[in-house]
């Protein structure tokens, strides 16, 4: 299941980087330990839907949207469907945020070494350079 949730979530074993801490700083280690199980706790559900989806990602969707469709009418008729809406939306975007790949390049420029932008991206610079350029016609 580790290894599951290293491959599909990205998420390294934190139990042997913890383990290797523990060798140097030992206070530090008991409150990461019980850190790393409250952790562990809180992601088992999604370790296990993740092995599920795995297997059978028909169903899991399937089920999934309906879920979502029963609480958000649950949560409307308790007068808070703005709210989980909202709140789904929040946990949609989070969801689906993703790690690059090594060597690949952020459509932000502020991220990539050096500042580096993607090929074809238009800056000030190039805007500014074809508007003086440009004739103008009367």
């Amino acid at each position: 299941m580790l290894e599951l949730r290293e491959r599909v979530l990205g998420v390294p074993n934190r139990d042997k980087i913890y383990k290797e801490q523990s060798k140097t700083n030992g206070s530090l280690a008991v409150q990461s330990t019980a850190i790393t199980k409250f952790i562990n706790i809180l992601l088992r559900p999604i370790q296990r839907w993740l092995c599920f989806n795995y297997y059978w990602p028909r169903p899991c969707r399937v089920f999934a949207v309906l879920s979502w469709l029963m609480a958000q009418w649950y949560f409307t008729y308790i007068e808070f469907g703005l709210v989980f809406f909202i709140f789904s939306l929040f946990v949609l975007l989070f969801i689906n945020l993703g790690k690059r790949k090594s060597g690949e390049l952020s459509a932000y420029s502020v991220f990539n070494p050096q500042c580096e932008r993607l090929p074809g991206t238009i800056t000030a610079e190039h805007f500014e350079r074809d508007l003086l350029k440009r004739k103008m016609s009367h």
